[in-house]
């Protein structure tokens, strides 16, 4: 019998169903807290080896800031989603306000920047919903998820929703 998902599962699911959508590697996703690298709560834990874009192409640079910085609320927007409450964690806005900042010349740019990234955060998991539910899922019964597993469960339900839409 599969258990409900948490609050802190639909979270996690939110980072990496963004993280699918840009196509960022990632390692795993887990519930389980993770002191050990020095969070307080609970990781999403992306490849080292995630290249960075280059400084002289500055298109691209700002298509990672924003991906970057998507992948950084989701978990906060899935949350208020799929459970009517949630916040991206300190760390989670820490890391969305880097990649703002980095994408913007003042501080009131790099806020109207963190909120459009967020309505398209929202946007990105609402299509993606049945990807958000479905890794939850398997995270409430697994708690740590590889991160080509959790694309695959990912993929699949996303697959499997819009095979049925087209079908309706």
């Amino acid at each position: 019998m599969s258990t409900p998902p948490t609050a802190t599962a639909y979270h996690e699911a939110g980072h990496a169903l963004l993280a699918w959508f840009c196509e960022y590697p990632t390692a795993e996703v887990s519930t389980i807290p993770d002191a050990a690298a020095g969070l307080a709560g609970y990781r999403l834990a992306h490849d080292a080896d995630q290249e960075d874009p280059l400084q002289e192409d500055p298109a691209r640079a700002l298509l990672c800031a924003a991906n970057s910085c998507m992948v950084c609320l989701a978990g906060g927007v899935a949350g208020r989603i799929a459970c009517g409450a949630g916040e991206p964690s300190d760390s989670d806005v820490a890391g969305a306000w880097h990649c703002a900042l980095q994408a913007s010349e003042t501080e009131d740019a790099a806020e109207a920047f963190m909120r459009w990234c967020e309505l398209q955060a929202e946007a990105i998991i609402m299509q993606y919903r049945a990807g958000l539910e479905a890794l939850a899922g398997a995270l409430a019964d697994h708690r740590r998820i590889p991160g080509e597993e959790a694309y695959r469960i990912i993929g699949e339900a996303v697959k499997r929703t819009s095979k049925q839409a087209r079908e309706d």
